[in-house]
């Protein structure tokens, strides 16, 4: 009858489980995928985030391997981390008809005494014996094995194994003894850990065949309650065998009752651990909880900690596993800390069930001061009058008259692709590729109608809608997340970009160019992306900034051309031009560093020019320097040697005299000489009858008497050298004609090859008839004496004197013009 009845209630059991899944089944065959748009030309995401974590899906077995090609193909494009939500569970693995028979057996034999009966009863009541292995698990981890023979190493796919210990979907036959299908005998703490103990060790060798596929595993999922923050147990909002077993004792509390509930989970991690490492597997461990967006972190959060924090230290945890049940009114930095506290816990970080839902908004009327708003109260008592569905309650409300097609609008996409951009910005700056903890990003489902939290726009794939929009069509989180990505990339390349500070060491041209491109790569940063065209535009402008920092070219000092030595005589024109050669083709900027004075150096040409006065005779080492704009230089010496050269004496102009005709005339000639030391000799070329000249006083004596004008022509020598000057001396005649007046003629200074005119003026007192001549034109010049204009272009550097004469028919006046060409 015992038999009997157990073999009812395993047979309703069963059946109960049967109905369940065909439920299951049934709403998940139910999604329309008639008009499902699968974009097998978008980037696959897990080649997008290959270098930093893997890319997963939380998905039902049948989707992996699915007959729907749009099912099919989109899990294999996009996921290399393949988690199959329920076959791992307990109420897969787990046998409870045949541990229970194996119990029975036990009952049924017969044995010599009492103590060897009881010690195989108990041992049978302590062993857990698994269902067969089902054919669908087989033929699913073979097809992954077939699959990953045609992959290459980097497409390799790798399963997540979920979970071991649940309070849910574990057959409470499990927690009782001799495994009864009914009834409150439940068994003790001990028996359950050795039962654990069998159990564990009975799966991991189960699945040590398929360790080439499997990467890790899930020990223990959502053992604390949300609300309690202590393990959940028979009477929590979500009921729990295993604290049942596992409950404190009445009166414990704090982090004493904390521990002592969850010894099943450290004993599971240790478990997992030993057989882990028996059977050779080099499995990950993991922890996995989720933290619904609507609900308080606290004190669920801090208790998780606590809890794991002893097996850590053991060694016995790798993975804390973040299922990332998120929503864009989530508050970022609470992520953030919450993420801070976990990693003091684990090795690796892994989200394994990843959605962002777009149907929440803040709750106007939470207050955490309601009465039915917190599970314990203020003495540690729990509240009666807590109530999980009073609106006073959640952080979150669904917004007022939300729809599942409201998810494919552009306003939640947008919010949605904005908070999922920020959160990868984050998940990426902490990923293992980065030097962080993230190894996995696991997305819950194919999409907004398949997956745990349907129909609240939490997906990064559409579902369809009466507006045209296709399921599996790619939602604006997607291209924000991939845009992140290539916004992380290029973050990366600019830090790793030349600072301001390495200016001076690259050519003017390219370092103009790399701050261009580094300045638009900057901008690029702040701008949302939400298609394919932004995400392109970051890798345009990283493709850029990559080519502008290969372009820099390096600063390299310009060489100088050797040059000749030069030598002058005083008083001469020297001209040379210094150049340079600059390897980056830069513009040069000429210098002297001792530049003689009078002399001068055209900085963009390199001319330079000097003309030696008397006191600057002697040698000269002169250092010339070519620098480009990154003042990088290269200088060169040249030698100038100026002579000592004898120079001609210097005659003072002697100015025309005027004298009446029987009255007497003298005047003083006078001369220099540029050589100190020369000794002058004064002469008289020409003189007018009866004037005399004393060369020794240098004074001309003269009493003409007869009106005209006359010339005298002194001369002065150094020995050497002489020069003359002619005197102009007007007689005034008895009948009162006067000579004319020319006027001063003021020397000039020219250039060579630019043009030099002026006027020559003259009066004449009595108003007489002027004709105007010249001589010692020099070659090229004229002058027109009806407008007494004298117009020259010169093409030789030197001095030149000219000699322009006024007559009135009977008297004269001259006058001297000098000019200086360069």
């Amino acid at each position: 009858m015992k038999d009997a009845i157990e073999g009812k209630e395993s047979r309703k059991m069963k059946l109960k489980i049967l109905m369940i899944c065909l439920i299951v089944t049934l709403t998940a065959t139910c999604i329309s995928t008639a008009s499902a748009t699968w974009q097998p030309d978008l980037p696959s995401l897990y080649h997008t985030f290959g270098d930093y974590f893997m890319f997963g899906t939380f998905s039902a077995m049948s989707n992996y391997f699915s007959t729907n090609q749009e099912t099919k193909g989109l899990t294999q494009q996009h996921y290399n981390s393949w988690s199959p939500s329920n076959e791992f569970k307990p109420q897969y693995q787990f046998g409870p008809s045949q541990s229970r028979n194996a119990y029975n057996a036990i009952v049924r034999s017969n044995y010599d005494n009492d103590e060897a009966y009881l010690a195989a009863l108990d041992k049978a009541n302590r062993t857990a014996v698994l269902a067969p292995i089902s054919s669908q698990m087989t033929t699913f981890l073979n097809n992954v094995r077939t699959e990953n023979a045609r992959r290459a190493p980097a497409d390799q796919i790798r399963i997540k194994a979920h979970t071991l210990v649940w309070h849910n979907m574990t057959d409470p036959s499990f927690f009782r003894n001799g495994f009864a299908a009914s009834g409150n005998d439940w068994t003790s703490r001990d028996v359950m850990l050795d039962r654990l103990d069998s159990y564990i060790g009975q799966v991991f060798a189960r699945y040590a065949p398929y360790q080439d596929i499997i990467f890790s595993w899930d020990v223990v999922n959502e053992a604390i309650d949300d609300f309690t923050g202590y393990i959940r147990n028979e009477n929590d909002y979500q009921p729990s065998n295993w604290g049942r077993i596992f409950k404190a004792p009445a009166g414990m509390t704090g982090d004493d009752k904390l521990l002592y509930e969850s010894e099943y989970v450290r004993k599971a991690f240790e478990f997992a651990r030993k057989y882990e490492r028996q059977l050779g597997l080099n499995w990950t461990l993991s922890y996995n909880d989720f933290f619904d967006s609507d609900k308080s972190y606290e004190p669920k959060r801090t208790a998780t900690v606590k809890m794991l924090t002893p097996i850590y230290q053991a060694g016995n945890i790798d993975v804390f596993g973040m299922q990332g049940r998120n929503s864009t009114a989530l508050s970022l930095d609470l992520f953030k800390e919450t993420f801070n506290m976990y990693s003091t816990v684990c090795n690796e970080i892994q989200f394994t069930e990843a959605d962002t839902r777009c149907d929440l908004e803040p709750n106007p009327d939470y207050d955490p001061n309601d009465i039915h708003a917190n599970y314990y109260l203020p003495n540690g008592d729990v509240n009666s009058n807590w109530d999980r569905n009073n609106i006073h309650s959640p952080l979150l409300r669904v917004i007022p008259g939300w729809q599942a097609a409201w998810a494919n609008q552009p306003v939640y996409q947008k919010k949605q692709a904005d908070w999922l951009a920020d959160y990868f910005d984050f998940l990426l700056e902490n990923s293992k590729g980065n030097g962080g903890k993230i190894v996995l990003y696991a997305v819950d489902g194919l999409n907004d109608g398949n997956t745990f939290n349907s129909n609240k726009g939490c997906h990064i794939f559409m579902s369809a809608d009466n507006a045209g929009n296709t399921a599996n069509t790619a939602k604006m989180s997607y291209y924000a997340i991939i845009g992140s990505k290539a916004r992380f990339e290029l973050q990366k390349k600019l830090k790793l970009a030349p600072a301001d500070a390495c200016e001076n060491l690259y050519t003017v041209n390219s370092w103009a160019n790399y701050q261009a491109t580094r300045s638009a790569a900057q901008a690029i940063l702040n701008v949302r992306i939400y298609d394919l065209n932004g995400v392109n535009k970051v890798y345009t402008a990283t493709a850029a900034l990559n080519d502008a920092i290969n372009g820099l070219l390096i600063e390299k000092p310009p060489v100088m051309k050797e040059l000749a030595s030069y030598t002058v005589n005083e008083g001469k024109q020297l001209n040379f031009t210094v150049s340079a050669n600059d390897p980056n083709g830069d513009t040069l900027t000429y210098s002297i560093s001792n530049m003689p004075a009078g002399a001068g150096l055209d900085p963009v040409t390199g001319k330079f020019s000097w003309i030696p006065d008397d006191l600057q005779v002697g040698s000269y080492n002169l250092q010339f320097t070519a620098s480009n704009a990154r003042q990088l230089t290269d200088s060169k010496m040249v030698l100038v040697v100026v002579n000592n050269a004898n120079r001609p004496p210097v005659m003072e102009i002697i100015p025309d005299y005027t004298v009446n005709a029987g009255q007497s005339l003298s005047f003083n000639i006078n001369a220099s000489d540029p050589d100190s030391g020369d000794i002058l000799t004064y002469s008289a070329v020409t003189l007018p009858s009866g004037a005399s000249f004393d060369s020794t006083s240098r004074i001309f004596s003269w009493a003409p008497t007869v009106a005209g004008i006359y010339t005298a022509v002194f001369a002065v020598s150094d020995g050497q050298l002489s020069v003359s000057k002619t005197a102009k001396i007007i007689v005034n005649g008895a009948d009162g004609n006067h000579a004319p007046v020319m006027s001063a003629i003021p020397s000039y200074m020219v250039k060579t090859g630019k043009l030099i005119t002026f006027t020559v003026k003259a009066i004449d007192p009595d108003g007489d008839p002027l004709n105007y001549s010249v001589t010692d034109l020099p070659d090229g010049a004229s002058f027109n004496a009806g407008t007494r204009i004298f117009s020259w272009t010169p093409t030789v550097a030197g001095t030149y004197t000219v000699l322009f004469t006024v007559s009135d028919g009977q008297l004269t006046d001259s006058k001297m013009a000098t000019i200086i060409v360069q």
